[in-house]
């Protein structure tokens, strides 16, 4: 019990301190603009709602994004309502790009030119770009993972497209090589989230 109390402490308290940090280095800015990209149909239900959660504590505008505009359903039946649809996001309206996890970003996403055209400009434009648990194989599909290091769920599979599209799988609960941002579940989602506003931070 006391080492997960300790465990769970760290976190919060890690948490805290980057949610402190971003908002005092952006104290004088704009808010950042996070656009949070989820499939229509099993996404991963704690990958959205945790990091969106942490994002708008520091402050954050956060708008979701799918293939289209009607309502997305998460594996655990959760309903999030879809602001615009993928083909509608201005690549000078964003600044960073959240893709949520779940067999729906294999299913959905991974093919959608829309996104893979997104996710290229993004990177190109030095915008940060994550993605959480399946979703970075959607990175890699995208080929903005080559040489780079990254994470994802443990999945031989998974690993596999990472590793084809010539990113360096690490066996970490977030990665961040450069302006890329990747988590490997739902158990690192917050730890996650607070990496994305630490790159915002940055930039």
């Amino acid at each position: 019990m006391g080492k997960v109390f300790i465990k769970t402490f760290l976190t919060a308290a890690m948490i805290a301190a980057a949610a402190q940090a971003f908002a005092g280095s952006n104290a004088k800015q704009n808010p950042p603009r996070i656009v949070m990209i989820v499939a229509p149909k099993d996404f991963t239900d704690q990958e959205y709602f945790d990091p969106r959660a942490v994002f708008e504590k520091a402050g954050a505008r956060v708008k979701v994004a799918s293939t289209s505009t009607q309502t997305a359903v998460g594996h655990n039946l959760a309903k999030v309502e879809i602001d615009l649809a993928i083909a509608e996001i201005g690549i000078d309206q964003i600044d960073a790009i959240v893709v949520v996890g779940g067999m729906g970003a294999v299913t959905y996403l991974m093919n959608d030119e829309r996104l893979r055209n997104l996710l290229v400009a993004a990177n190109k434009s030095n915008k940060v770009v994550s993605a959480i648990c399946i979703a970075p194989a959607v990175l890699a599909r995208a080929g903005i993972l080559r040489n780079r290091e990254a994470t994802c769920y443990a999945d031989k599979t998974i690993i596999g497209v990472l590793e084809m599209n010539g990113a360096a799988y690490l066996d970490k609960n977030v990665v961040v090589s450069g302006n890329i941002v990747t988590g490997n579940g739902p158990h690192a989602a917050k730890a996650f989230a607070s990496r994305v506003l630490e790159e915002l931070g940055k930039s």
